[in-house]
């Protein structure tokens, strides 16, 4: 017995004798009052203006004065848009437009029949008419509504369900810029909505993208030795949130890393720690990381004069959830997934950190994989994607391609099951997790916050930070680039070439998933007055070794004012010689974009018969010519060679842009090369094909062929029993 009390209390000892905080309801009471307090309120991409000053007030930030801001401009679906129903009665019900379809958001002017059809498989949409119809899902009916879109219905409107899951979610929108505005209705509008099937009905709904003004916060607190305060530690998480319906109270579970911060800052205000620390709340996490990718490439232009002009030794970022009390430290993800190189200074802080709480889980009487999984090290022999059962982006990533050590927190073994749905709420949140974590995570930050750096002292002593990085342009494996340029069209009664700007225009470039766990892996940009446009963070073929490189795309939108793409990129022969698809080599790289206007094609359910993937390789001709089209475009979706490992999700479609004017055809081939797919719009009399025009019958009103399949199907039995006959 002497010996147990003894072990305990030099346990408790060396890591600061912090309490068990899962067991004090003080703490669990702040947790859960901070999360109620700003947690359930959407904070798509920039957290509403209250939020703000709540955080820069005395709970939070504030009692660290100054608070500083940063801004930056971010385009964001507007999250407070509303749909409206109008029933043959007269009565209007209220929609919640989902999130867009790549570009394309849920503005709509739709008059037609509303249709219901269940989970929204074929069985159950047999006879109905769906063509021109307002067809209604129940929500937890996968990506069936993929299959009312075949054929050709005007938009979906999804039926609240009693529970839901991420995955779910997931699956009510495509990274393809689809023609098919999708509406969320609320559980106490259901019945209404059913009782209104089979009649006539209008749906509105304005949904733009709106430039948002990006917030970053921080504050400082000095460290209290000399020798080291002038070493720097960042420690940040983010302030936003995401939802499949963005317009719906969510995002509970998605403040836990903002209220660990909180945590975190009230126990280094009673314990200020030996070295310097700049706490640092970003927005747009969810939009493609681009609070941290801005906060970066401020450094990168002002220097660091949030830090006195001294580069930090590490960043430390707070993504945690409460599916489990478990710790994960993570120096990679699946945003970048770089080579092992790229995160070797991080082995050495996170082993010490995991060192360091050894005799704390002796203390707890739990082994110390029970309270931190080291997902850098990997000691227990799994690699570090197995420690969170989903594809994930961390923020780590963006720093470490810049040449900075850094970690992200994040929870082991959680899916993260309502996150980005409506049912990210309080009430879903296990607090006692999330304390737990709290108390982790400051037993294990205590040395990584006052132990030096002078590895000379011995490993028992010191971190291993090393205190002499630089933020770097390009390295030999990595580099934090720009991709900048103009969006121009081409008037032939104005000049010889392209230099009509386009001001307004969305400029993306998609990473190989479409989310991952709610990060968006599309990052975009709004062109200024005079079409320019610029993109930060961008990730060079450097961080990869040479067979994990891959071009990168940048495609241009320019949205109407009823939200339906007008103009996309000219990858034909005027646009086509400014090059959109490109290996990114170098820090800066200007991107000239083409676009012109013309008529977006979808191809739904455009899959792979054979190995059920999607038809990475499509290929638009002119019907004239048989050749390559004077105007057109491919938007090419995540699972496609053309981004890094090709092994995003399938999306099933090909979605183009082509001139109206002139007809065209469509090829594609498997990943071997293997013809699959095409429609040419055989006849008797021209078996190879007149080509398609967009317009109906082939089409509907937003662009969609109708029957795609069976088209193919024909197409191919007309082509082969011509060349049997030969």
């Amino acid at each position: 017995m002497r010996f147990l009390v003894l072990s305990l209390t030099v346990g408790c000892a060396l890591v600061g004798a912090v309490p068990s905080l899962a067991q004090r309801p003080e703490t669990v009471a702040r947790l859960r009052h901070t999360i109620e307090q700003i947690g359930e309120l959407p904070r798509v991409g920039v957290p509403p203006r209250g939020v703000l000053e709540y955080l820069s007030g005395p709970e939070a930030l504030g009692r660290f004065q100054p608070v500083g801001k940063e801004t930056f401009s971010m385009p964001i679906p507007a999250p407070t848009a509303i749909g409206e129903l109008r029933l043959h009665s007269g009565d209007a019900l209220a929609l919640y437009p989902l999130w867009p379809n790549g570009v394309r958001t849920s503005s709509c002017d739709v008059e037609g029949r509303l249709v219901y059809g269940g989970r929204g498989s074929f069985r159950e949409l047999q006879g109905k008419p769906i063509l021109g119809s307002v067809v209604v899902l129940e929500f937890n009916s996968g990506s069936n509504w993929k299959n009312v879109a075949s054929l050709g219905a005007a938009a979906v409107l999804f039926l609240a369900p009693e529970s839901t899951t991420r995955y779910e979610g997931e699956k009510k929108w495509s990274s393809l810029p689809l023609d098919v505005p999708r509406f969320y209705v609320r559980p106490e509008d259901r019945q209404r909505v059913l009782d209104a099937t089979d009649q006539r009905i209008r749906l509105r709904c304005r949904q733009p993208w709106l430039r948002a003004e990006g917030v970053n916060l921080y504050a400082k607190i000095p460290g209290t030795d000399p020798s080291l305060r002038n070493e720097w530690v960042v420690l940040s998480a983010h302030m936003d949130s995401v939802s499949c319906v963005p317009g719906l109270p969510h995002g509970a579970d998605q403040a836990a890393g903002l209220a660990t911060l909180l945590e975190v800052a009230r126990w280094l205000e009673k314990e200020p720690p030996k070295r310097s620390v700049l706490f640092l709340l970003t927005s747009g996490h969810y939009q493609g990381m681009a609070g941290i990718r801005e906060f970066l490439e401020a450094r990168f232009r002002k220097g660091w004069d949030v830090t006195d002009g001294k580069t930090p030794v590490c960043f430390f970022f707070f993504d945690p959830s409460s599916g489990s009390d478990t710790l994960a430290a993570h120096a990679q993800g699946w945003w970048l997934r770089y080579r092992m190189e790229n995160y070797e200074g991080e082995r050495g802080i996170v082993r010490t950190m995991r060192d360091r709480l050894r005799p704390f889980a002796d203390a707890q009487g739990v082994p110390v994989e029970r309270l931190l999984v080291d997902a850098v090290n990997n000691p227990d022999g799994r690699d570090w994607r197995n420690s969170i059962p989903a594809p994930f982006a961390a923020e780590c990533e963006i720093v470490n391609q810049a040449g900075l050590d850094a970690v992200s927190f994040l929870t082991a073994e959680d899916g993260r099951a309502f996150q980005d749905t409506p049912f990210d709420r309080a009430e879903s949140v296990n607090f006692r997790n999330l304390a737990r974590q709290v108390e982790t995570l400051i037993a294990g930050l205590r040395p990584l916050l006052n132990e030096p750096s002078d590895t000379t002292l011995g490993t028992e002593r010191s971190v291993p930070y090393q205190t002499r990085q630089a933020l770097r342009r390009m390295t030999l494996m990595g580099g934090f680039c720009t991709v900048a340029g103009q969006v121009v069209s081409f008037d032939p009664r104005r000049n010889f070439f392209p230099n009509v700007p386009e001001p307004g225009a969305l400029v993306s470039t998609v990473r190989d998933k479409k989310t991952l766990l709610g990060v968006r892996g599309t990052m975009l940009a709004i062109a200024d007055e005079v079409g320019r446009y610029e993109l930060h963070g961008m990730p060079p073929v450097t961080l990869w070794e040479e067979s994990g490189r891959f071009p990168l795309p940048v495609y241009a939108f320019q949205i109407g004012e009823d939200g339906r793409i007008r103009k996309a990129s000219d990858m034909g022969v005027q646009g086509g010689q400014f090059e959109t698809y490109f290996q990114l080599t170098t820090a800066y790289r200007n991107v000239p974009i083409v676009v012109f206007e013309g008529k977006p094609v979808a191809v739904m359910r455009a899959m792979d018969p054979l190995t059920f993937r999607a038809l990475p390789f499509p290929t638009v001709l002119s019907a004239h010519s048989d050749g390559e089209p004077r105007r057109f475009s491919i938007f090419f979706p995540p699972e496609n060679p053309f981004t890094v490992s090709g092994i995003g999700e399938a999306e099933g479609a090909l979605w183009m842009f082509v001139d109206p004017e002139e007809p065209f055809k469509i090829l594609a081939t498997s990943w071997d090369g293997s013809p699959r797919l095409a429609l040419i719009h055989s006849t008797e009399t021209n078996p190879s094909g007149i080509g398609y025009a967009p317009e109906p019958p082939d089409f509907d009103d937003e662009g969609g062929m109708v029957g795609p399949t069976l088209s193919a199907a024909r197409d191919l039995v007309a082509l082969n029993r011509e060349r049997y006959e030969l």
